[in-house]
């Protein structure tokens, strides 16, 4: 298990996940080589789910997508992290 999990909630953040995203993995390599982000996509209606995609594919070994197909709100991301961590 990583020793850093970053879970990144992400519901119509197209224009923002990939940034926020990249700032941090600055912060995220700085501080251990033992990291996941897990973004968990909440039943976006825009481009997010696609951008979170992408990133996956780029970071594939520590980025991790998890897509809600209904909006599950702040208490659905809290449950959806569960998968991540007993992955």
């Amino acid at each position: 298990m990583p020793s850093i999990s970053l879970v990144i909630p992400a519901f119509n953040e197209e224009a923002t996940l990939k940034p926020f995203f990249v700032r941090c993995l600055d912060v995220l390599v700085e501080c251990s080589d033992d990291f996941e982000v897990l973004i968990l996509d909440d039943a976006s209606t825009d481009g997010t789910g696609e951008i979170a995609e992408s990133i996956a594919r780029n970071h594939p070994d520590v980025v991790r997508v998890i897509t809600h197909q209904k909006n599950r709100g702040n208490r659905g991301h809290v449950r959806g992290t569960q998968p991540g961590r007993d992955a």
